[in-house]
């Protein structure tokens, strides 16, 4: 307990200290509680190192995960900024709704890969890796079929003039929507987050409305007779089993 004149020391019947006395207290006291203070910060310092050095020490395949993933929401974000798909000036509930899950899904899925870093490699991530290069692949090989021509984003309300049937066409007819539900699967797989599997049922969802709008649309156009051959030989977002296993078709070929 601290006093005008000094420090008095309970239980030791010595009152109050001479001023030269007190300093000294003083000084020793300040030394120990500096020495404890130091010792406490440098106690939790070593601990918040040791936890953010165990985050941060990714093991090779938790980085090509996350390499993976930016490499494919880069491409997707680069195409539907005018980069491969056509810009539209339409602002339906659709296209705002698409963008805003979007960028939704974007950051939980960026936030949960890099929280479920713990420098131990598994066959989960193992797994993400596969379908972020299936669709990466998948990805770029509609883009090349388009070669010069440009797709309006989803929900948009042009009416098409062409039918593409080569490429990835030839077996699906949205390969671009396959291509991001593989890369919203593979957040999920890499990281066993249930949370994260709102994002692919939501997304998932979402891009089933947008290819039913589309068809819509070739079906009320000049290539509506084309466009029903074509969707009869081809699955919405997976190829058709027969298409892949000629033999189930139930006939000669």
């Amino acid at each position: 307990m601290y006093k005008a004149g000094g420090l008095l020391q309970q239980g030791s019947g010595q009152g109050f200290l001479s001023p030269p006395e007190s300093e000294a207290n003083y000084v020793a006291i300040a030394k120990d509680i500096l020495e404890h203070s130091t010792l406490h910060s440098n106690t939790l310092l070593t601990m918040v190192s040791q936890d953010l050095a165990l985050r941060w020490s990714a093991s090779p395949l938790e980085l090509a995960v996350l390499g993976g993933f930016t490499l494919c929401f880069g491409a997707f974000t680069w195409a539907m900024q005018g980069g491969l798909f056509a810009k539209t000036s339409d602002r339906n509930i659709g296209i705002t709704v698409t963008r805003v899950l979007g960028l939704v899904g974007l950051v939980a899925h960026g936030t949960a890969l890099i929280m479920h870093i713990d420098g131990q490699a598994s066959w989960s991530e193992g797994a993400a890796l596969l379908l972020y290069g299936a669709s990466l692949t998948l990805f770029t090989s509609a883009m090349r079929t388009l070669r010069a021509r440009q797709l309006t984003l989803a929900f948009s309300t042009d009416t098409p003039n062409t039918l593409i049937a080569n490429g990835p066409y030839r077996v699906i007819r949205h390969p671009f929507y396959t291509s991001y539900l593989i890369a919203w699967t593979a957040g999920f797989v890499a990281t066993s987050q249930p949370w994260l599997l709102l994002t692919v049922l939501a997304m998932g969802t979402l891009y089933v409305f947008a290819a039913r709008q589309e068809e819509a649309k070739f079906r009320d156009s000049p290539l509506a007779t084309a466009y029903e051959a074509y969707a009869s030989m081809t699955g919405m977002f997976f190829p058709k089993l027969n298409r892949l296993f000629p033999a189930l078709r139930g006939g000669t070929t």
